[in-house]
């Protein structure tokens, strides 16, 4: 830090600094003298530092809360326009995004992977990695279609599933002809399925 009585002898028209202590302050107070004598205070000191993280986390919760208040506004709304307002599932479904808002911040796509996982859970399927622990007699405990060969290989017969549209709520698989739902995996395995539009 600059000496009390150090000044900088920059070229003409630019500024020049000299710090000057200031007595109600446990800090050096910088005057900022650019050409005319305009003098403005700068803080220079530890303290700046305590500010500039205050400033980062009142600037982070008002982000915060401006997304999750609207989230909840338009979950609201929409809600109330289905009828579900009057019913439980309304404030269990706010009640879940501002839990999961709680946790993870303001970060859609991992909550909507949360509610990704979710879904295969309600589904039963597994959701971590299969491993060969998971095979009884060359069957996998954990997922019926998943199993191992006699020449020692492993399969998904439902690999691949056919749809009309990404919308379709209705699979089919198929195990005949050059598109097949069966598909040979690697462990450790993560259960995927992907989808092929069928006219």
């Amino acid at each position: 830090m600059p000496s009390q009585s150090l000044w900088s002898d920059p070229p003409i028209g630019s500024v020049r600094v000299r710090p000057v202590h200031s007595q109600s302050h446990q800090s050096t107070v910088y005057g900022w003298s650019p050409p005319y004598n305009l003098r403005l205070p700068i803080v220079c000191s530890k303290d700046i530092s305590t500010i500039w993280g205050d400033l980062k986390e009142w600037l982070y919760t008002y982000v915060m809360t401006e997304w999750i208040e609207s989230l909840v506004k338009h979950t609201e709304t929409e809600l109330e326009l289905l009828g579900l307002d009057q019913t439980k599932l309304g404030p269990l479904i706010i009640g879940f995004m501002k839990d999961l808002h709680g946790t993870l911040g303001n970060q859609p796509t991992a909550m909507k992977s949360i509610l990704k996982t979710v879904g295969h859970l309600i589904d039963q399927k597994p959701v971590a990695p299969i491993t060969e622990k998971d095979f009884v007699n060359d069957k996998c405990v954990r997922c019926s279609y998943i199993y191992k060969s006699g020449d020692g290989r492993y399969y998904n017969d439902r690999a691949v599933v056919f749809k009309k549209s990404y919308d379709d709520p209705s699979s089919q698989y198929m195990y005949q002809g050059q598109q097949r739902s069966k598909q040979e995996i690697t462990l450790p395995y993560v259960l995927r399925e992907e989808i092929v539009l069928i006219p």
